[in-house]
């Protein structure tokens, strides 16, 4: 007579099940810090390209109208070291949207046709 043993929950089964939870338990956690930080960095246009210019040397590189309304900036320093990218809002409330470093400018047979 043949035996059949049947395992409910194998330990790397809940193993699996505790960590999945628990990852997407951190993302979300992240998700809201993200959020949270994102709102702190928005104050007047003038305060923010003074910050801008004065602790990065950056100036205004590019523009562009976003489809909300806004006006994006593209801010970097003389040689690329340091870039940023603000949105201003037609109330005149200014966000920082990204940073980073090493900006490049490209060349004019890279850019794509002009729209």
């Amino acid at each position: 007579m043949n035996r059949y043993f049947v395992l409910r929950d194998p330990p790397r089964s809940r193993l699996f099940t505790w960590l999945s939870g628990s990852i997407l338990a951190a993302a979300a956690l992240l998700a809201s810090v993200n959020q949270a930080n994102a709102q702190s960095l928005c104050a007047k246009y003038t305060d923010i390209a003074k910050h801008l210019s004065a602790n990065y040397s950056e100036a205004p590189v590019s523009i562009g109208l976003a489809s909300n309304g806004g006006l994006v900036q593209i801010f970097s320093s003389k040689e690329g070291e340091t870039w940023s990218i603000v949105m201003t809002m037609p109330n005149g409330m200014s966000c920082l949207l990204a940073a980073g470093e090493s900006w490049e400018n490209l060349p004019p047979k890279f850019r794509g046709p002009k729209v």
